[in-house]
């Protein structure tokens, strides 16, 4: 991990951690990721233009399922949770909602927020071997909240569009380049997309294990 979180201040929306998993972590992750079935969807955001996405299979986690998990589930439990961005929340009412994702050349996502279900923090790791910035598939996130960027768009013709939200609000946002083991943190909600893979990409996809830290209102009982 080479990236320190003491830079992270109180209006920070989002965070970059490089070299994230040592070189074993991440070939274990690497190999775990290809033993998994995918299926050929839609983006559930504008799946008639966001293209064709491959979804691995999705859990949700909680702190005692991590003993029976790859160890990249304990690891990314223990840096996310310990990071400035995430809720301060007993451990046992914490869930984490995980997926795995492949984006073919053509793949992307429109804008939106992940905003409900009482998520906290968004977390993406790239596990591909591989990338260059030419071929795409980079994260766009607003440095300002949903909130924020929302009240500039009451005027604008699709007012419940994030993307015109942004347009609307002028709000900066930020570019990240899926570098191979970078894990990115995004507070909830923020505005954000990806950028589609761009054909030059040739037969690589951008492979990655994304998910919401939720805090459940209900704490189970001890006992």
């Amino acid at each position: 991990m080479t990236a320190s979180i003491s830079s992270v201040d109180d209006a920070a929306r989002s965070d970059v951690i490089d070299d994230f998993l040592s070189a074993s972590e991440l070939e274990n992750a690497r190999k775990v990721f290809a033993r998994l079935p995918f299926t050929l969807g839609h983006s559930t955001v504008e799946p008639h233009f966001d293209g064709p996405i491959m979804r691995g299979p999705g859990r949700t986690i909680t702190e005692v399922d991590l003993s029976g998990l790859p160890p990249l589930f304990t690891t990314l439990w223990t840096a996310v949770l310990g990071h400035p961005l995430a809720p301060k929340a007993p451990a046992n009412s914490i869930e984490f909602r995980c997926n795995w994702w492949q984006f073919p050349p053509g793949s992307g996502s429109d804008w939106h927020d992940d905003g409900g279900e009482a998520r906290a923090v968004a977390f993406i790791l790239y596990l591909h071997e591989e990338w260059n910035a030419s071929w795409g598939g980079g994260l766009i996130a607003s440095e300002w909240d949903m909130g924020r960027v929302a009240a500039f768009s009451a005027d604008t013709p699709r007012p419940g569009s994030v993307g015109y939200a942004m347009t609307a609000s002028r709000a900066p946002a930020r570019y990240v380049v899926p570098v191979p083991n970078r894990l990115v943190l995004l507070k909830s909600p923020t505005p954000h997309r990806v950028e589609p893979v761009h054909p030059r990409a040739g037969d690589r996809t951008r492979n990655t294990i994304t998910g919401f830290v939720r805090v459940r209102e209900e704490q189970p009982l001890d006992g």
